[in-house]
Formats: structure tokens, sequence, C-alpha cells
């Protein structure tokens, strides 16, 4: 930096009396006033020199001060750093709307300033280093610092950048995936909430909707249970900040169950008395629970037994005669889906 073109005020030493026993009040009140005058523009100096080449500056000062008449003496009240006294930075300056963004004040004397910031949305700041929110997306923000110092122009201390910050307008995009425990009915449906949701806030909302007659309005859904058959539509529906919203909807069949009831038996002899063991080889397709009914006489009358097991326990039959079993079974979740088997035999 040139500090050929400065005009350095005269010294101290100029301004004092010839006879320092015959100073009047008022001549020591100016002089005050020039020492005051002296510092700011010493100040001044010093400042510009942060923003160019701080050690010539500092050189031609400390030159003119060491020459004895004609310059100003450096006043060692701060030594210039590498910062620039009219720039900011930011920790952020792009994002989704709402974001924070914190402003970063790079001036090295704040105790001698003033601020006034602007952030481009009609909102302003006199912290040092403010925290600002942008709310609203799809725009480009220009900030701007003006620094006021204590004894220096607030006009020349301003930095101004145009489409500092870019927020974007958020992104809300619904979508899920359903795992089911079986392709039949009932089966437990899990869902997971694979949303895109960029705009983020407390008063973001959500709507399921299973297609059995349930909803939920939480982020992240539990698994469900279908006890029903056929094609099953569920919908995730978001509503994000700005009234932006998404909804999707995806379709899933559950089969219906089917059962044919069937068993065989096993005598240890074709004569009386002869234990029969019952074997079921009953198909099924489906995930539901099965209820079984076996009957069967011991007396080829009217004398029957049951059980609910699935498999039967042996039997004696101690008579000879013609024997009748028989199995039924339910699918538990649909009653009206079931199946009949019975088997004849005879002993002799």
């Amino acid at each position: 930096m040139n500090f050929s073109s400065f005009h350095l005020v005269e010294p101290y030493n100029a301004y004092t009396s010839q006879n320092p026993k015959k100073k009047h009040w008022h001549q020591i009140v100016e002089e005050e006033a020039l020492m005051h005058r002296i510092i700011a523009e010493q100040m001044a100096l010093l400042a510009e020199a942060a923003n160019g080449d701080a050690s010539s500056a500092a050189a031609a000062a400390a030159a003119a001060g060491a020459s004895g008449g004609g310059g100003v003496p450096v006043i060692p009240f701060f030594q210039p750093q590498a910062y620039d006294i009219r720039n900011f930075t930011a920790s952020a300056q792009t994002g989704s709307g709402p974001f924070s963004v914190k402003f970063i004040n790079l001036s090295p004397i704040p105790q001698f300033n003033t601020y006034l910031w602007t952030f481009g949305d009609g909102t302003t700041s006199n912290e040092v280093s403010p925290i600002h929110v942008y709310q609203t997306g799809s725009l480009s923000y220009t900030a701007s610092l003006q620094i006021t110092n204590s004894v220096g122009n607030a006009s020349s201390s301003i930095v101004i950048k145009n489409g500092y910050i870019s927020a974007s307008k958020p992104v809300v995009t619904s979508s899920f995936t359903i795992v089911t425990s079986s392709n039949f009915g009932p089966s437990i449906a899990t869902f997971t909430n694979t949303s895109i949701n960029s705009s983020q806030t407390p008063t973001s909302s959500y709507l399921w909707i299973f297609g059995n007659g349930s909803s939920s309005f939480n982020e992240s859904q539990t698994p469900m249970t279908y006890s029903m058959t056929g094609s099953v539509t569920a919908s995730l529906q978001i509503t994000g900040s700005y009234g932006l919203s998404s909804s999707v909807s995806s379709m899933f069949f559950l089969g219906t169950p089917s059962i044919t009831a069937s068993f065989t038996i096993i005598t240890s002899s074709n004569f009386a008395p002869s234990i029969t063991t019952f074997v079921n080889t009953t198909q099924h397709t489906g995930s539901g629970a099965l209820i079984y009914l076996w009957t069967y006489n011991n007396t080829g009358t009217a004398s029957f037994f049951t059980s609910t097991a699935s498999t039967a326990p042996p039997f004696t039959y101690i008579s000879p005669g013609p024997y009748t079993a028989s199995l039924q079974v339910t699918e538990s979740a649909f009653p009206n889906i079931k199946s009949v088997a019975s088997v004849q035999w005879s002993l002799s």
C-alpha cells in the first residue's frame, strides 16, 4: 500500500504553546481535542493497513513519527492483524429452508465497534456474530455488515455480499415399503417409512391409512395384522412446512387360505381288539391357526369320542364291527373356510 497519498497531520508538539508556562485553559482543551483527532486518524490509517499491506503501513507510520517533525507518532494501541475489518463469513451458504446460519464477524477490534447486519429477508441484527434462520426456500439473499467505529466513519466500513445465501425449496416426497409375513390372510405387515422430508419441522404431520379400517398419525408405524384376504391398499400422506404435502399408496394382495383335510389309519390287527393310530395328512396354504375336530366311535354304534388335537391319540377298539372316523379342519381367522375327511374300516 502506498502511503504517499495520505496527509499525515502535524505532530502533537507542533501544536503546543511556545511558552508552556503561559498556557490558557482553552489551549489545553484544544490540545486534548487535537490529540483525540490524531488517535482517530491513526486508527483509521492502521485499519486501512488491515485491508492492504499491513507491514508497509506500520513502517511508514513509524518512519513518520521518528522524523521528529511533520509526522504523526505511532500510537501503540493495537497491532494490525491478518483480518479484514470489513469482512465476514458464514457457517453455511446453502440449505433447505428453514435453515440456520451462523454469521462470523472477522473484525479484530469489536470493543470499538457497533454493528448492523442485514440478512436480505427484511430482518436485521446488532449482535457481533449473529445466528439467523432463513425460513423461505427457492431464494437468494444478500447479506451485509456495516461497522461503526466509535471514532470512525460508518459509511466507510460496510461490506455487501450479493446472493450470499441460497435457500432451496424444501422437498417432501412420501414413500414406504411393506413386508408381509405371509401371502395369505391373516398376515402381519411391517411398514417402513422411506420418505424424504427436508421441511421437517415440529408441525410436520403424517397420516397412515392401512386399508383395513385402521389409521395412524405416527412418523414410524408398528406392524399391523391383517385378518382379511384380497387386495389391500395402504397410503401415507405427509404435510410439511410452507403447505408442502405428498402422498403415496401401495397395494398388496393376501390370498385366501385353502384347506384339504385328510388322514390315514394304522391298525395293530384286523381283529378286535385292535389299537388304531390316526395320522394327520391335512394340506394347508395360509398362515393362520387351524382348529381340528376328530370324531370316531368305539362300538360301531352311536357312541362317539372327539379330540381337538392336530393328531388324535391312538384308540383301542375292543369289539368287531364297522368303524368310521372323521376329521374337520377350520381356519381360525376365517371360520367359513373348512374341510372334512372321513375313513371307514372294519374289524373281525
